[in-house]
């Protein structure tokens, strides 16, 4: 979206980029700095801290057949909880699910209008949280590194979390993030655990450099289908649809990755321009 954005603005995201430094230059220098961030205590943090913002009695979740329709001056939502029917109105819906969820939430839109809307392929993700409580004499000391793919390896990257953030590892161990999948390699999502493991424990010893003797002490597999949202040729068709039906009924709001980038501070960034909007 940023390299789009700058070759819409500036004519090409090169000379885009030149401008957007100059503009940096020119700045007083209050802005805040950019750089890696986390909370104390792990990510968990934020959503434990909204919820007790917001408070747990005004959030429900592990609903079940939920729908949204509009009404005469708002929106209408049903959904189930625990077999119990519950509905709610609203003057506004903000909706952050994964585009391939749209069609049974909001099922007034066109197909057309929705087939324009949920245009996107996802890349498959497996990542494999492995750690160690003693990481010998071996320094980490990076967020990570990324793989090409000419090397011939099964694995995306390797992020070393607890280089970075603290709490993360005991004290002399490590925690590492090993990522396998994506839209070039979506069979090795397709790994049973035990294969997985397998691999991941070869490269515990080839990439990261461990002796063959050490073996991890924490291997921990996710599996994300929908992981990364691709941002294609066909965006640009998906931008302009949300737009046509957020105008055609007002009080909607679809948000989340399948639009605005796909990252933590294009999430908060997002938010921010929606409150502005709702409140």
């Amino acid at each position: 979206p940023k390299l789009y954005n700058l070759e819409q603005n500036y004519g090409s995201f090169i000379r885009g980029g030149i401008a957007k430094s100059r503009e940096a230059h020119k700045k007083d220098g209050k802005n805040a700095k950019k750089g890696i961030f986390s909370t104390k205590g792990g990510m968990e943090k934020l959503p434990q801290a909204m919820e007790k913002y917001i408070g747990q009695e005004n959030i429900i979740l592990s609903s079940e057949n939920l729908l949204i329709q509009p009404q005469e001056d708002n929106w209408k939502v049903v959904c189930e909880k625990n077999g119990v029917k519950l509905s709610f109105s609203s003057r506004h819906v903000i909706s952050t699910v994964g585009a391939y969820a749209l069609p049974k939430l909001l099922p007034f839109i066109s197909q057309l209008e929705m087939a324009k809307i949920t245009n996107v392929r996802y890349a498959p993700i497996v990542q494999i949280a492995v750690g160690v409580k003693d990481r010998l004499n071996l320094d980490f000391n990076a967020f990570g590194g990324l793989v090409s793919s000419k090397d011939k390896e099964d694995f995306l990257g390797i992020l070393f979390p607890s280089s970075c953030f603290e709490r993360r590892a005991p004290q002399n161990g490590a925690l590492f993030s090993f990522f396998m999948g994506g839209m070039k390699r979506k069979d090795l999502t397709a790994l049973s655990d035990q294969e997985i493991e397998e691999k991941v424990v070869q490269s515990f010893h080839r990439m990261l450099g461990f002796p063959i003797d050490k073996k991890p002490d924490l291997i921990r597999i996710f599996r994300y289908k929908h992981a990364i949202p691709q941002y294609e040729k066909t965006s640009e068709e998906r931008f302009d649809s949300i737009k046509s039906v957020e105008n055609k009924y007002p009080g909607l709001h679809i948000a989340g990755n399948l639009r605005d980038g796909i990252g933590m501070a294009h999430r908060i960034i997002q938010a921010s321009i929606l409150e502005k909007e709702i409140v």
